[in-house]
């Protein structure tokens, strides 16, 4: 987890911070995320465009 060492540099000056927190604080940008990326994949096979640079949908 990258932002562990945050979590114990914000100990330092917030007493009470934790992992908990860190996940709580995290949990509604990651889930806004999901939903934008996800959203977005579906357009793009809507209207048929490619994921990448000679890419297909599909796994040979």
């Amino acid at each position: 987890m990258p932002y562990f060492p945050l979590v114990v540099y914000c100990q330092r000056y917030v007493k009470g911070t934790g992992i908990g927190t860190l996940v709580s604080m995290m949990l509604p940008s990651s889930v806004a995320f999901l939903l934008y990326w996800s959203i977005f994949l579906v357009v793009y096979w809507w209207i048929g465009l490619p994921l990448g640079l000679q890419s297909s949908d599909t796994y040979p």
